[in-house]
């Protein structure tokens, strides 16, 4: 979108550099040309097509209301109409750029349907001026002040959407919080990295470390594998659980579970929270 808003900058440029000293050729040359840039841009279209649909969804809520007289939402409409963008492209294009448009691509410039607006200027200045008359004629068409108004908020609008466009959203990187290292240890018992004093102790041989150390290395296992792996009935195994967690927690001093029920029916250490280590 650089090039397209360096080209629009541009054509403004030239069309600000000639109402300095009002000439109506240069003037209806400048507008033609930055019409013609926005004419061939399917972005700059769909924004103007998006505006003209917000315009008239807003128009439809002011004519549902009935909280004001009909003169009051007649002007509120033609606020609306004056301050949006679509509005002001509709106009310069309606008064300006379809009349030298038609002109150009006529095959009889002598048509007297195609000499209007500003048609003339592409054929001859000096027959333009003859036949066009002075600047006051060309308020006949649009006056110079709603013109450069007009012209100002078309620029303006553009320029801004484009530009947003083109800057990509902000990506807010989050770092992902670090685990917090637990150490499984046959002598100290369970303990957090570097805080071995506040230990869960638990002894080498238990069937709770049993049930611990292979939780470690398996993921989603089963009730039946925990129990054939610390040779205990499953009512003491889902009983003892909740009981690890609730001293793990006591004890480390810590708010989340160790072991974690999944959804499969089994149970898993908790690894998004927790990264244990077997120390030997």
């Amino acid at each position: 979108m650089d090039l397209v808003i360096s080209q629009l900058d541009q054509k403004y440029a030239e069309f600000l550099d000639a109402i300095k000293k009002p000439s109506l050729p240069k003037t209806s040359r400048a507008v033609y040309e930055y019409f013609d840039i926005i004419e061939g841009q399917k972005t700059i279209q769909k924004i103007l097509e998006t505006d003209r649909q917000e315009i008239a969804t807003k128009k439809a809520i002011v004519n549902s209301g009935t909280s004001s007289t009909q003169n009051g939402r007649d002007e509120i409409i033609r606020r609306i109409d004056r301050n949006s963008l679509s509005y002001s492209y509709d106009l310069i294009y309606d008064r300006i750029y379809a009349p030298i448009k038609a002109y150009k691509e006529s095959t009889d410039h002598d048509d007297e349907k195609v000499l209007t607006g500003m048609s003339l200027l592409f054929q001859n200045e000096s027959i333009s001026e003859k036949l066009m008359g002075t600047w006051d004629q060309f308020k006949l068409y649009c006056a110079l002040d709603d013109l450069v108004i007009w012209m100002e908020r078309i620029h303006a609008t553009l320029v801004k959407k484009l530009l947003e466009i083109e800057k990509p959203e902000p990506v807010i990187a989050f770092d992902a919080p670090a685990k917090i290292r637990i150490v499984i240890d046959d002598r100290k018992g369970i303990y957090q990295e570097g805080q071995d004093q506040l230990a869960y102790s638990v002894a080498r041989i238990s069937k709770r470390m049993k049930l611990i150390k292979h939780l470690i290395t398996r993921d989603n296992c089963s009730l039946a594998e925990l129990n054939r792996v610390t040779k205990q009935d499953k009512v003491v195994t889902m009983k003892s659980i909740p009981e690890i967690n609730e001293l793990f927690r006591e004890k480390l001093r810590l708010t989340d579970d160790l072991i974690l029920s999944v959804d499969t029916g089994g149970y898993s250490i908790n690894k998004d929270i927790y990264a244990v280590t077997i120390k030997q």
